[in-house]
């Protein structure tokens, strides 16, 4: 008796501590949403991006750079100019001075990339999510087939039970025990099926985290069981909200951008320069400085402004690259 009382405690131990185990495995929607949320490849790869255009925006908030130089004239030449006695040195500093407002142009194009790949990416988490709500419910349906299948299999049982009585009473020939036998085969097939298709779709839920060999169980829920539909004015509003709009106001403020930053280019930029020359003749220090401003620059920026307002508008630059006689 105290063999049989030991192995019956070791017996419920053991369950106590396979059930919570087994009820681990158990996967509900939200779980499913968490993992591919955080492991997908396709959202992972936002967060490279977004550091590439973090980087595109801290250099587009950088201003012209100071250039420090230094010079040497009328060194190692012939007569009075050799060696370094008529040297003359001059140290001086340069730099851009931006016109059209090009800084705030570029920071402004830089921030409208990032605006726009976040709602990309927002869009991308939305898509995957439905997928994964469509796969999620494909297993749960397979699973109600397989419970289905069960039922189906007791209760062939039972009437292959009942024509087995009935021919050993005499009340029935043979042929009702067999078609009672091929139903139950029949119902048999649909349970292997339903398990199959269970399978199938957990391994097609589990391939979006990367899963290889999944084993775990689907909560126990109703796919009949559909959400209380909201009001039409609550849906349109729902609707005004969705990346895909968002998408399209984002594209609209990179294009404004890239056309503000052309408008930008089509004024040219000063180079200018300012320094100290010391003068060998006379021993005295004089400044130096210049200004200059390249020559067309109006020109190719209005060419790139009307570029951009095409790309805005909607329009199609003129093509010159027809055959001829086309």
């Amino acid at each position: 008796m105290s063999v049989r009382l030991a192995a019956l405690a070791a017996l419920v131990a053991v369950s106590a501590i396979a059930w919570p185990a087994h009820a681990a495995d158990r996967l509900s929607l939200d779980e499913a949403f968490a993992r591919v949320a955080q492991t997908h490849p396709d959202l992972r790869l936002f967060g490279a991006r977004q550091d590439i255009l973090s980087a595109d925006l801290e250099r587009a908030a950088l201003r012209p750079a100071w250039v420090a130089g230094a010079s040497v004239e009328n060194a190692f030449g012939t007569g009075e100019a050799s060696g370094l006695d008529g040297a003359e040195l001059t140290l001086s500093l340069a730099s851009v001075l931006e016109r059209g407002g090009k800084l705030d142009a570029r920071r402004t194009l830089a921030q409208s990339r990032i605006d726009a790949l976040a709602v990309e990416r927002e869009a991308r988490r939305l898509d995957l999510l439905a997928e994964v709500a469509r796969r999620y419910l494909a297993m749960v349906a397979a699973q109600r087939q397989r419970d289905i299948a069960e039922l189906d299999i007791a209760q062939r049982q039972r009437t292959v039970a009942g024509a087995r009585h009935r021919l050993q009473a005499g009340a029935s020939p043979e042929s009702v025990v067999l078609t009672a036998q091929a139903a139950l085969a029949c119902a048999e097939l649909d349970r292997a099926r339903a398990e199959q298709r269970f399978a199938a779709a957990r391994q097609h839920l589990a391939a979006l985290w990367g899963e290889r060999a999944p084993t775990f169980d689907v909560v126990a829920a109703d796919p009949t069981a559909l959400p209380q539909v909201a009001s039409f004015a609550q849906l349109t509003s729902t609707l005004e909200q969705t990346p895909e709009l968002a998408q399209f106001v984002g594209e609209r403020r990179i294009r404004e951008a890239r056309l503000q930053l052309a408008r930008a280019d089509a004024k040219a930029d000063l180079d200018w320069e300012v320094g100290v020359r010391r003068l060998q003749a006379t021993d005295d220090m004089a400044l130096i400085g210049s200004i200059s401003m390249p020559l067309g620059a109006s020109r190719r920026g209005s060419m790139s402004f009307r570029v951009e307002s095409n790309t805005v508008t909607g329009a199609s630059p003129a093509r010159t690259d027809w055959p001829a006689g086309a």
